[in-house]
Formats: C-alpha cells, structure tokens, sequence
C-alpha cells in the first residue's frame, strides 16, 4: 500500500530535521514514543488535518481538495529553556530550507508554541511543541499519495 499524504509530509519534515549539521546528540522520531536516553529530542506528529477554508474557490481547475495539516514538532531537551530556544531556532532555521517540502506542499507556515513541563518536577528539562501548518493539494476521496 502507498504511502499517504500525511506520512510523506511527516517524513519529508523528520528527514530535514535529521540533515547534517544538525545539534549534537539529537534524535529525531516520528513516533510519539520518547527514546530514553535522547538529550534532545524531535518528535515530528501529524496534529489536525483539515480542508482550507477557500478550498472550494480554488478548485475549478484541480479535481482534487487543499488541506491545511498542522504537524506538531515537539522540542524537548535536557536543560532549560534558554536550551529549548537554541534548539527551536535551529528547527525553524532548518524548517525553512524548502518550503514546499519536495514539492509535496505548497506552502509551510509557523503556527503556534506551547510550552509544556512542571514547576516541581524532578527532571531537569524543557519541552515546547510547535506548530507548523502545511498547505498541500490531494485527490478528493483518497489519502494515498499520488506523485504530481
């Protein structure tokens, strides 16, 4: 069986985040499953999937629908805050290399970051997951990918 929109897009997505010259020590996953001795971590994960809004305007000339996929990037690393914020603007900066994503999308844009963790906690660590939506067009009534 193929593979869908959504799992091509989340590959595309690890494998930029997985490049060369990227943070020592990082482990990129597309598993929501933490490794456990990842000191800095990446775990790309599809969130929402939805028509755009102006889907139906655009769609005279393409037999198929846009879809607006938020794709989660969890930042977590072994350290503070500050730490999360060098590792997040590495993941923005590497994010941004190929906007269309190999051509799978048309467009990628920053959504929102949620910071998440425990004032008591015993571990010392920071986790914040961000938003990014992908904007990309697929046949109507089909989730497999189908190469344009």
């Amino acid at each position: 069986m193929a593979d869908t929109y959504v799992q091509k897009i989340s590959s595309a997505i690890s494998t930029l985040m997985a490049a060369t010259g990227k943070p020592v020590n990082l482990v990129v996953s597309t598993s929501r499953v933490k490794p456990a001795s990842a000191s800095k971590l990446i775990v790309v994960a599809p969130l929402l999937d939805a028509p755009a809004k102006d889907a139906t305007s655009r769609n005279r000339e393409y037999l198929g629908v846009r879809r607006l996929l938020t794709v989660g990037l969890l930042c977590r690393v072994s350290g503070t805050d500050t730490d999360n914020e060098d590792l997040r603007k590495w993941v923005i900066s590497q994010l941004f290399t190929d906007q269309t994503l190999g051509g799978l999308a048309s467009s990628i844009s920053e959504g929102e970051t949620e910071w998440q963790g425990e004032m008591d906690s015993e571990s010392d660590y920071s986790i914040a997951v961000m938003q990014i939506v992908v904007e990309y067009a697929r046949p109507k009534n089909s989730l497999e990918y189908v190469a344009q």
